[in-house]
């Protein structure tokens, strides 16, 4: 190890643990961090990243900031390591640690059928405190499709006494970057064609969890760059399209028993919108994602072919597939890359670069554009659903990329749902009821996979949570999908009984307007269209005691208009609900808007017993 590394490190460790025994931070600090990373990207594309870290831990919640964690693929290979465990009192080496003591782990998620993404791992036990641990490891890229963010600060409730951060490229291969959260300018230096960028920070204090968003970091992008022999330039979103196209070429190739397979999906067919419909479902049939990702296969789609002899394929195998059975009737479709996730952030559009970690298929007919999720057994032909909607996508051309948009599905067909509820309410408060259930679009992603992901007892249980409010008891159900427009949609008729539906006192029931509520799930969208009917029929020994409530609720938020009458023992209760208010709303405003179009709908209808 470099002699003045370790001598500084250990001087900022001693002089942070010194400090600690004072600290009063406005948010505490677990452990004291120093590190510098080197990144050097060669004329052959190849990138070296050489890092040094000392952590000096002081705290057990801290201890996992001293965990080692270095992944590795067939693209990114581990050169060289060192670590050690130093006792900052006695500047002694506790321990020294070797690249075999190291666990090895898979770094994707079960699914995975095929994958070479791993991590060498090392995690801190019960060491005493304090305790500095010492890395230095070298990593080899064979590529430059991409470069690892920097990060100055590495975990929250750290402190960071010194991150450095040095970058040398070639000139013609060219670099880019991109800060958040700083705005510190590099040192910049030239020596022939060898540019190098260097960055320097002091002094950085903690972060709570809760400070996410404020978490400095700087994507580094390249310019040009290779990928396992596939040249090209990243530096706009035409020319990295042309690049996946390239990954393309002789990808689509159909065998006989294929196109027999494709041709006999379509017969007697004519329009494009019902060839589409046919082989989408044939595809969901008879095909099954899995997660494939060796090396250049983690971005470059296989055979359709090959998909189609093995009965399996990740998204790219799947959406090229699908891509190849309908070029082969004619219907010209585009290979098209997300970020994909309910929870995941739209691309940046501004900066062309790999911001995707899935694949779609965009079909542009003359009147309309659909979109299929290849990877999907239960979307309905032309719904993305929440997985992949509003989101910017770069759709792969012959002549490059192109950004487009997925729908938003904020048309009220996306979100719309209507129930027809006949409830009997019988003496001790307890009801009979049927229901038929409409959900459209949005509202219906809930019921399209029940048939096929439970079984009948599962199948139930799941409804009772889900069509409506508490003591829903279902005893038969009947369930159908269709598609109109490519609009989903799922009808549910029941037959079941709602326990304590009516609050029973000695002189009175009380019977609620709003027994099926509103949920967050179904707000996410922003946009929501609600028509409930009840019809309660009650004994002949009740009658309102007040006159029946009408309520209108109209604000910027929502709408709510609910209707009530009585006539020979039947309740009628009638509701419309319109809620419009931008998608963005999230975390505690979603909350409050949830919690507030519920209470609003809260009212009990209060009938007194006749004797």
């Amino acid at each position: 190890m470099n002699k003045k590394f370790f001598a500084k490190t250990m001087f900022l460790a001693l002089t942070g643990f010194f400090f600690s025994l004072h600290l009063k931070a406005t948010v505490p600090y677990f452990s004291i961090l120093s590190h510098h990373t080197e990144i050097i990207l060669q004329d052959d594309y190849t990138v070296t990243y050489k890092v040094k870290k000392s952590t000096l831990i002081l705290d057990k919640k801290g201890l996992g900031h001293g965990n080692i964690l270095i992944p590795y693929s067939e693209i990114h290979r581990i050169m060289a390591f060192e670590g050690r465990l130093i006792d900052p009192s006695k500047g002694r080496v506790v321990k020294k640690i070797s690249a075999k003591e190291l666990s090895d782990y898979n770094n994707i998620s079960k699914d995975a059928l095929f994958d070479d993404q791993r991590v060498k791992f090392y995690g801190m036990g019960e060491e005493k405190l304090p305790m500095i641990v010492e890395v230095e490891y070298e990593v080899k890229q064979s590529g430059n499709f991409y470069f690892n963010s920097w990060y100055p600060l590495w975990y929250y409730n750290q402190k960071v006494e010194e991150a450095t951060l040095e970058i040398r490229y070639p000139q013609a291969l060219g670099l880019r970057y991109r800060k958040y959260h700083f705005d510190l300018a590099p040192d910049s230096s030239q020596f022939g064609d060898e540019i190098s960028l260097s960055w320097k920070m002091k002094g950085l204090n903690p972060l709570a969890k809760e400070q996410e968003n404020q978490a400095m970091y700087m994507k580094i992008l390249p310019k040009k760059f290779s990928l396992e022999g596939f040249e090209a330039d990243m530096s706009d979103w035409k020319n990295f399209g042309l690049w996946f196209a390239k990954l393309m070429v002789g990808k689509g190739e159909v065998t006989a028993s294929l196109k027999e397979d494709i041709h006999r999906q379509v017969r007697g067919l004519e329009r494009d919108t019902q060839k589409i419909e046919a082989l989408y479902r044939y595809l969901q049939e008879n095909y099954r994602y899995v997660y494939i990702g060796l090396g250049i296969d983690g971005w470059m789609p296989q055979n359709a072919a090959q998909v189609h002899q093995l009965k399996y394929g990740e998204c790219k195998g799947l959406t090229n597939l699908m891509r190849s059975m309908l070029k082969e009737v004619g219907i010209d479709s585009q290979y098209t890359l997300v970020n994909a996730g309910v929870n995941e952030e739209d691309i940046d559009i501004e900066w062309s670069s790999n911001q995707f970690n899935h694949a779609i298929l965009r079909v542009p007919l003359e009147d309309q554009t659909i979109w299929l999720e290849c990877t999907s057994k239960t979307n309905p032909v032309g719904f993305l659903g929440e997985f992949t909607k509003n989101r910017h996508v770069l759709v792969i051309t012959e002549d490059g990329g192109i950004i487009d948009k997925t729908p938003d599905y904020q048309e009220p067909a996306f979100n719309t749902f209507l129930t027809k509820n006949v409830i009997e309410l019988k003496e001790d408060g307890n009801a009979h009821i049927e229901g038929e259930y409409i959900f459209k679009g949005n509202p219906s992603n809930n019921f399209l996979g029940l048939r096929t992901t439970m079984n009948g007892k599962d199948q139930k249980s799941f409804l009772n949570r889900n069509l409506g409010g508490s003591g829903l008891l279902i005893f038969d159900f009947y369930l159908e999908h269709h598609v109109e427009n490519f609009v989903p949609t799922a009808k549910i008729n029941f037959t079941g009984d709602l326990q304590k539906f009516a609050q029973n006192t000695s002189k009175r029931v009380l019977i609620p307007l709003n027994w099926k509520k509103i949920s967050k799930e179904d707000l996410l969208n922003g946009k929501l269209y609600v028509h409930d009917i009840y019809e309660i029929h009650v004994s002949d020994k009740l009658e309102p005691e007040n006159k029946l409530p009408q309520i209108t609720d109209l604000n910027e938020e929502y709408s709510l208009k609910i209707n009530t009458s009585w006539k020979e023992g039947v309740i009628r209760v009638e509701k419309h609900l319109e809620t419009h208010f931008t998608c963005s709303e999230t975390g505690n405003d979603l909350t409050a808007l949830w919690q507030k179009v519920n209470v609003a709908s809260i009212p009990s209808i209060v009938f007194k017993k006749i004797e």
